[in-house]
């Protein structure tokens, strides 16, 4: 268990930490071979190896030598729970002239499904307020990287005057200055060569809570999720909208916007659409050669030099401009989910917030549904958990998503 950055350390990245002559003697190679092809022959395999492990470890466990070393390893990681970066943010103690007022504000969980992983998350008072923000990279995680460095002081510095009006024009600019940030620093780069950055993109939503309302801004597929009691039940009541080529809503602007484009949304499946049969997400910061010519590989055949769209080809065919909501902090008003779409590709809005209404802290909230999402996706794919945690980051993409949960508590933000 580990706070690094908002990267997820799970066991085998741990493991591979330790020197050479552990990770020898713990077969950790061993652990990352495939046995066959099929997604559950991965995952036998591993618990096969991780067996190995275990009878060879017992073979040592008088010795001073690395298996005791890896032992003591295993038996904290066990005693941690499931691989996950937590933290849990007061929103007062932020600032070191004042005093702790609102424990167990917001509770985040992360856990990683790529290698590197491409979700990052912010979490930051300012004076106009506190944000949690989530960002789902694809195509790498550098896009997420910079908005998650930028994109809260672009909205703050946006805000002229303290009206909440301003506060939603200002949530919109921010994520187009960020975007036109991004597109700047890669611009030198795709002119001598680097073709790849004209893919590097990511969905970003960033929740603001100030003046006992709650505004979300939204580009892509990541969801924000209230909690609301109302006569003694729970509802879950979505403050974002999806932005992906799997909705009809975006379909049909799509197709209204580029009406000689017989390709543009393409499907594999009912829940496999794509803008131009490449991208899923129809909001994002990046993502250039959808929107900008300059970035379009014109020469189809060199792969090196980025991601091509033939003709027809009349973009943009994405906007990082975000939708924005607003709500006032209502009585009923819970608690906020906000979650990459490595959560929401597992649980439905209402079985997270049944699931999370379960624990009393935010930060247990998030482990909870965390755990949750990876026992559905391991069910899923016919295998447990724990064998589903012992296949290496990378290969267990192909069975689960980045995973990014926010739970925030609503209560120390009503007026």
């Amino acid at each position: 268990r580990r706070v690094h950055g908002g990267f997820g350390i799970d066991k085998l990245t741990m493991l591979s930490r330790v020197s050479s002559v552990v990770r020898r003697e713990a077969a950790i190679k061993g652990l990352f071979k495939y046995a066959g092809n099929s997604k559950t022959s991965v995952a036998r395999a591993a618990v096969t190896e991780r067996a190995a492990l275990h009878s060879r470890a017992k073979e040592r466990q008088h010795s001073q030598s690395s298996s005791g070393i890896l032992k003591r390893l295993w038996k904290g990681l066990a005693a941690a729970g499931l691989a996950f970066a937590a933290t849990t943010v007061n929103v007062a103690s932020t600032a070191e002239e004042e005093e702790p007022k609102f424990p167990h504000v917001v509770g985040v969980v992360q856990y990683q499904s790529n290698a590197p992983i491409e979700d990052r998350f912010s979490i930051k008072k300012t004076d106009l307020g506190f944000f949690i923000s989530v960002f789902d990279g694809h195509g790498g995680w550098q896009a997420a990287e910079f908005a998650q460095g930028c994109l809260v002081d672009n909205i703050v510095s946006s805000v002229p005057n303290g009206s909440k009006k301003d506060y939603k024009q200002a949530m919109i600019a921010g994520f187009e200055k960020t975007e036109a940030q991004f597109i700047s620093k890669l611009r030198p780069a795709f002119q001598v060569g680097f073709g790849d950055l004209n893919h590097v993109g990511c969905c970003a939503l960033s929740v603001l809570l100030a003046n006992n309302t709650v505004f979300v801004a939204n580009a892509g597929d990541c969801q924000a999720v209230l909690a609301h009691r109302k006569r003694g039940k729970l509802q879950a009541i979505p403050l974002s909208r999806i932005h992906n080529a799997n909705m009809k809503e975006e379909q049909d602007r799509l197709r209204r916007e580029h009406p000689n484009e017989v390709d543009i949304v393409r499907c594999k499946s009912s829940q496999a659409c794509y803008v131009k049969g490449r991208l899923m997400p129809t909001r994002a910061i990046g993502d250039a050669y959808l929107k900008y010519p300059e970035f379009n590989n014109t020469v189809v055949w060199d792969k090196t030099r980025g991601r091509a769209v033939g003709a027809p080809y009349t973009p943009p065919y994405i906007t990082a401009t975000p939708e924005v909501v607003e709500r006032t902090i209502q009585p009923g008003d819970d608690f906020v989910i906000i979650a990459s779409d490595g959560l929401w590709d597992e649980l439905t809005p209402e079985e997270a917030v049944q699931i999370a209404s379960q624990e009393q802290a935010p930060e247990l909230a998030s482990q909870r549904l965390l755990e949750s999402a990876l026992k559905k996706a391991a069910d899923r794919h016919h295998i447990s958990v724990e064998q589903l945690k012992l296949i290496a980051p990378g290969r267990r993409r192909s069975l689960h998503d980045d995973i990014t949960v926010a739970v925030v508590s609503l209560q120390p933000f009503r007026s």
